[in-house]
């Protein structure tokens, strides 16, 4: 085997992180598994690299570096504007399991490095902060529908969305059209397209 075909079994490669987060967050990160019929560990995955590619939140982390790292084509000082961050989540954690490329988890060290933290805490802050982007969140949900939906049910339920954020104060995302297909009815959400027809007829 040559050695570029070496390099390149080694950079695909996946090594596991093992990041301790709050309940409550791995709870949601177990509904949104849910919703997506996607692998939890595929979920913390997507969650993690749309952190490490997201500028407003490494700018955001980079507040509390304590030593210079060049991420993503940007140079980061290490000037702890904000003070250090904890060393562990707060309240009670437990463990997700995630795999990782070799090069995405390469820079997750980078980032635990210059946060002064385990690579796994870096990881648990990514994992955080993607929670928290809502358009991420969206994006997620609405790709996992799109995929299972023709272009008229997903037409209908764009529908049913005006329809109710017209008619609620409450805004009505994708992520929460989703919530409620699956809390309201009795088809599962593996048979998407019999879960939406049945929940718009409910709504009709």
């Amino acid at each position: 085997m040559s050695r570029g075909a070496t390099n390149f079994r080694r950079k695909n490669r996946k090594r596991d992180l093992k990041p301790y987060i709050s309940i409550e967050l791995k709870n949601a990160i177990y509904r949104l598994s849910f919703l997506t019929y996607t692998p939890v560990k595929d979920i913390a995955e997507q969650l993690i690299l749309n952190s490490i590619q997201n500028k407003v939140i490494l700018d955001g982390l980079s507040r509390h570096f304590k030593s210079e790292i060049y991420l993503n084509n940007t140079w980061y000082g290490g000037h702890l504007i904000d003070g250090p961050i904890s060393k562990r989540a707060e309240g009670e954690c437990e463990r997700i399991t995630t795999r990782l490329r070799e090069d995405d988890y390469e820079d997750v060290r980078k980032l635990a490095y210059a946060l002064d933290c385990s690579t796994a805490r870096s990881g648990s802050l990514l994992i955080e902060a993607s929670m928290k982007d809502m358009h991420f969140i969206n994006s997620l949900i609405k790709e996992f529908m799109v995929q299972q939906l023709s272009n008229q049910e997903m037409k209908e339920l764009r529908d049913l969305m005006k329809f109710l954020n017209k008619q609620d104060s409450e805004h009505h995302s994708w992520a929460v059209i989703l919530s409620q297909i699956a809390d309201e009815v009795s088809v599962p959400l593996s048979r998407l397209r019999e879960a939406v027809a049945e929940f718009i007829k409910r709504r009709s």
